[in-house]
């Protein structure tokens, strides 16, 4: 899945800026829930490709029998 190896870093990047925040701010503070918000969105991304993959697979899958 290279295609995603950028999507996989940002998802990291985000992550840990999360966190930072939350040790800094608190993990109510409304900076940290915008990063949180900002993170589901991505790993939503993550698993719409995910997703797809697997229903391509199997469609491509299918053609072999």
């Amino acid at each position: 899945m290279i295609l995603n190896r950028g999507l996989v870093e940002e998802i990291e990047r985000v992550r840990e800026d999360m966190i930072k925040t939350g040790l800094e701010e608190g993990f109510t503070s409304d900076r940290t829930i915008s990063i949180s918000q900002l993170l589901d969105g991505l790993l939503n991304e993550l698993d719409k490709i995910k997703s797809n993959l697997v229903l391509y697979l199997f469609r491509e899958q299918d053609c072999f029998f």
